[in-house]
This record gives structure tokens, C-alpha cells and sequence, in this order.
């Protein structure tokens, strides 16, 4: 098949989406063509011929040549010539195109792509509406309290969270990933900061309690209807916080595939991974992430539509517990493509 790569965007997980992309075309599978194409941080589209080294280097731009999106001919086009594609591949991250726009710009185009429908990519993306449908289908999920901006300058605020949540407590932008705008708040003088931060990505942030435990993660990859993953890894953050900086750059946080906990929570792991996938309509992969308790209990944290292909990304190593190399996942990802 003739396969565009989509990778970049304006938001904010713009050099997470190079990285993966990166990954990705390097073990793309030779049986299909693949055109790269990039979003910059400005939002143009670009066809660029750069290397996988370049690209995860922010150097993809020199050379490339500017796409047009068509509907007319139901695709796209450069020097007014199309672009040859049967499949859209759109590694991005983040709210605007993970929730559903990615899938959006497709449908209107006619064309097949890899992941969630734009209804279903939305839902998943807005971790309250993510977490009432899990608490629909009675998995436990934090409790929360979403605090709106106007409220920021009710000076009993800090007071409310505390006597409704206790402290630490967490604080993050309802939609939106790998811990952009997320903040723990240890004690009520912090709480100001970190609203003030999850408030640069909208108008409401998602205050939760603070959960002990282990942070744990699934992955699944639908082949045919068929939800394939097994294993379910952890992540020891290193850190008080598994933010960005532990995420991607630092580089202190260390996986351990199976996860260090008991074989039941594992199982009920995969059993609840799966259904919050059936549930919100999901579709080509998720990650699904749980925390589990001391006592075993696992609590549903969020479900990312387009996880990280990274070097040091979990779904991709759970995958291969599967025997299933970066190139084969992607090769069943193209294959499942719909419009």
C-alpha cells in the first residue's frame, strides 16, 4: 500500500510525535511506500524525503516541499500532482490530533487511517469523560474534582480540594498527554502554581487524589477485531512525579516487564484494558494505564489512542513480548486501516 506518514503539529507533544515517527519509519515494513509528512509547529504540511536520524533531530524541513490537502480529489497533493495514499498514518500526540482530529482530517478527505474514529478518539482523550465511562462499566478510577478557571480567585479553593481530596493531590489538563501541564501539589501554597499551569491548555483542569501504588501499563493492538497484548509492564518513575522531564528526558524512570505485581491484578488489568477499549469505541491500538494499590486493587488512570513508538516507550516493548517486532505492528496497524 502506499502509506503517508503523518508526524509533527502545533501542540505540544510536537517533539514526542518526531521521536516516534522517527522510530517508526526505520522499521517501516518494505512491502508497503511510504511518504513522510510533516507538520511543523506552525501547522504547514510538508512531503520531506528526510532520514529517521533527521527527522528525530527537528532537521525533516530543509528540501521538503509543501502539501495540499484536497478534498476534491480525496487526498493530497504537491506541485499540484496527488500524493499517492491508501492509508493515512498518523503518528501524532496530543489533544488536537490524538482526540479525534487526525481522524477528522481523513474522514473528510475519504481516506483509510490507522487508529480511533473521531468521536471515539475525543472520548478517550478527555480523561473525565475517559473515566466515567470506566466507572460506568465499574472499574475504579481516582477521585476527582474538576476546578474551572474563573475559580481560581476563590480563596477557600485550596481548603475544598484539601478536605475533598487530601494533599499531595494531583493536577492536569483534562485532555492532553505525556504529563504536559500536570503537576503534584504536596501542600495548599502549590495549589495556585500548578492550576495556573494546567490553565495554558484550557479553561479546566482535573484535580485527583493521590493514589499509592504502582503505575502499570497495557497494551493493545486489533488485528482483525482481535484485541492482541498480553503482558502488562510498570514504570518505577525514579521520581516523586512521572512527568515529562522523567518521561523523555531524564531518563531516571526504569520499566520492568511483567510488572511487579501479583499475576490477579495483572489479569484484571487486561480484562479492564479491554473493555474501556470495547467501551469507548477505540479502534487500531491504546494504551490503556492503572495504577495498582498495595492491596492489589487496580484504578484506571488513562487510555492514550496513539501511544509513544519511542526508544524507550512501553507499548512497543510490551509488543514484543509478543514476538512482534516495531515493523510487524505496524504492518498489522496498515493492514486494519478503515475509513
Amino acid at each position: 500500500m502506499n502509506v503517508v506518514l503523518l508526524f509533527g503539529g502545533i501542540g505540544e507533544e510536537y517533539e514526542i510525535s518526531l521521536r516516534s515517527a522517527a522510530a517508526v519509519l526505520a522499521s517501516f515494513p518494505h512491502t508497503h511506500t511510504v511518504y513522510t509528512v510533516g507538520i511543523c509547529r506552525t501547522g504547514e504540511w510538508y512531503l520531506t524525503e528526510a532520514t529517521p536520524r533527521a527527522i528525530a533531530l527537528d532537521r525533516w524541513l530543509e528540501g521538503a516541499r509543501p502539501v495540499m490537502l484536497s478534498p476534491c480529489t480525496h487526498g493530497l497533493t504537491v506541485d499540484g500532482e496527488p500524493l499517492p495514499c491508501d492509508v493515512l498514518l498518523p503518528i501524532l500526540h496530543g489533544g488536537l490530533y490524538e482526540g479525534g482530529g487526525a481522524a477528522a482530517i481523513a474522514s473528510a478527505l475519504g481516506l483509510a487511517y490507522v487508529g480511533c474514529p473521531p468521536l471515539a478518539g475525543a472520548l478517550a482523550m478527555d480523561k473525565v469523560l475517559a473515566k466515567t465511562v470506566a466507572a460506568s462499566l465499574g472499574i475504579r478510577v481516582a477521585k476527582g474534582v474538576c476546578v474551572f478557571s474563573h475559580e481560581l480567585a476563590d480563596p477557600a479553593l485550596a481548603d475544598r480540594l484539601g478536605d475533598t481530596l487530601g494533599y499531595p493531590l494531583f493536577v492536569k489538563p483534562p485532555a492532553g498527554g505525556s504529563s504536559v501541564g500536570a503537576c503534584r501539589v504536596d501542600t495548599p501554597d502549590m495549589l495556585e502554581g500548578a492550576l495556573s499551569a494546567a490553565f495554558l491548555f484550557g479553561d479546566t483542569a482535573l484535580c485527583e487524589e493521590y493514589v499509592r501504588g504502582r503505575e502499570v501499563e497495557f497494551a493493545i493492538l486489533e488485528d482483525e477485531g482481535i484485541l492482541r497484548g498480553h503482558e502488562v509492564g510498570e514504570i518505577d518513575p525514579g521520581a516523586p512525579f512521572y512527568d515529562y522531564d522523567a518521561k523523555y528526558r531524564d531518563r531516571t524512570s526504569r520499566i520492568f516487564i511483567p510488572a511487579r505485581v501479583p499475576s490477579a491484578s495483572r489479569a484484571q488489568v487486561r480484562e479492564a484494558g479491554r473493555a474501556i477499549f470495547r467501551a469507548l469505541c477505540c479502534r487500531g491500538l491504546a494504551r490503556v494505564d492503572f495504577f495498582v494499590t498495595d492491596e492489589g486493587e487496580i484504578i484506571f488512570n488513562e487510555i492514550n489512542t496513539m501511544p509513544g513508538f519511542t526508544d524507550i516507550s512501553m507499548y512497543p516493548m510490551l509488543l514484543s513480548r509478543l514476538g512482534l517486532s516495531l515493523g510487524d505492528v505496524v504492518d498489522v496497524l496498515i493492514k486494519n486501516a478503515k475509513k
